[in-house]
Parts: C-alpha cells; structure tokens; sequence
C-alpha cells in the first residue's frame, strides 16, 4: 500500500530536486520498501539514467541533449502516472 502524500514528495524531486535528493529518496524508497518493486526499479533506473547524461552531457551534440531531454520527462511522467495509479488504487481498495 502507498502512503497517499508519497507520490506527491516523489513527484516533487522527480519533477524540481537535483540528483542527490533523487538518489537520497530512491534508497529509502528501496530500504523502507514503500513502493511496489516495479516503481522502485523505475525510479532506480531514472536516477541513473540522469547520473550517466550528467556526467557526459558536455560531450553530446545539441540535438542529443534535447532527445536526452525529451526522454527523461517521458519516463518521468511515465512514473509519475503510474505512481499515481497505484495510490488510486490503493485508496479504492480501502474504501471498498
């Protein structure tokens, strides 16, 4: 079960924290197992997706950064949905 007001704090450094507050969440996520292991394999895997093109974003054209752009806020919403999803979910499973 999802803590309703969690993904909202994900969505928040999904969205406006930078990558250490990325890297900080993911490892409670994953230490306090708060969302489901799918959820937590995305997250994992979109903090280090943003890690790798940090560190070489200086090296790629500017038409790679914006596909790199484009691509994160892809899977970023993508998590997000589905994040929210789930806690819908949840909910409806409590009412019922």
């Amino acid at each position: 079960m999802i803590d309703s007001m969690l993904p909202k704090n994900i969505e928040d450094v999904i969205l406006f924290g930078k990558q250490d507050e990325l890297e900080s969440m993911v490892g409670e996520i994953r230490e306090k197992d708060l969302v489901p292991e799918d959820l937590q394999y995305a997250l994992e895997s979109l903090s280090f997706f943003r890690s790798h093109y940090a560190s070489v974003a200086s090296q790629l054209s500017e038409h790679d950064r914006e596909i790199v752009v484009k691509y994160d806020a892809d899977w970023a919403m993508q998590i997000i949905q589905r994040l929210n999803g789930r806690c819908s979910e949840d909910l409806i499973e409590k009412s019922a």
